[in-house]
């Protein structure tokens, strides 16, 4: 007897507070993980409201 499987469902969950990113990329730039760092900074700057970007501009 076996497994018949009918159906699967996969959801992904994005946090989208780039305060977590900000953490994220801290750990990774202590760890000495470049890339990584560089990588959480992109998403937090993504996530990030109209008036954050600005300053982050000049």
């Amino acid at each position: 007897m076996g497994w018949n499987i009918v159906s699967q469902n996969t959801e992904e969950v994005i946090d989208r507070n780039p305060d977590t990113y900000v953490k994220r990329a801290e750990r990774a730039l202590s760890k000495g993980c470049m890339d990584e760092a560089v990588r959480e900074v992109d998403s937090a700057i993504q996530y990030c409201d109209s008036k954050q970007k600005k300053s982050l501009s000049l």
